[in-house]
């Protein structure tokens, strides 16, 4: 410090003493402050962290649960589809068996019996007006003005398998 004696340079080295130490004190507890503050943030961001992670994996969990639920409804639901079409497949092929079996008896006495029974219950539905004529298939049609009765034997042969549908599920439930 120029223009001041050697003596009051002197004399004011306490002073300067004291302030350095109270600067270095405060310096201290602000370091001190700023490392709890630090820590305090570093323990708040980690867990918040570790709130953001166990959140993520509930909500992974959750989609998992939910994508495995979706995949598993959509296996049953193809796996049911498939013993529907083969039930559905097997009532046909019944239904055709029938339809083949009545066909082999054409012209036997039994067959003729069978069409002329068939024969009587269309006038008796349809009136004695009805006209009755064979079907192509076997059995036979009735027709009466705008009113029909199919009597053939496709229609009569899955009648039968539908009106007998208990015994021909247990066909494949057994």
């Amino acid at each position: 410090m120029k223009g001041l004696r050697e003596e009051v340079l002197v004399a004011l080295d306490p002073l300067r003493e004291a302030l350095r130490a109270d600067a270095r004190e405060e310096a201290e507890e602000i370091k001190s402050r700023a490392a709890e503050e630090v820590e305090a943030v570093l323990a708040a961001a980690q867990q918040r962290a570790d709130e953001v992670v166990a959140d993520a994996e509930a909500q992974g969990t959750a989609g998992a649960k939910a994508a495995a639920a979706l995949r598993s409804a959509r296996a049953r639901r193809e796996a049911n589809e498939l013993v529907l079409a083969k039930q559905e497949t097997l009532r046909r092929s019944l239904v055709d068996q029938v339809v083949l079996a009545v066909q082999r008896m054409r012209g036997e006495r039994r067959y003729t019996a069978w069409v002329d029974h068939l024969t009587r219950r269309c006038h008796e539905a349809l009136g004695p007006e009805a006209t009755v004529t064979p079907s192509p298939s076997g059995g036979v049609i009735g027709e009466v003005g705008s009113r029909r009765l199919d009597l053939s034997v496709p229609v009569l042969a899955a009648a039968t398998v539908e009106a007998h549908a208990v015994e021909v599920r247990q066909l494949w439930t057994q």
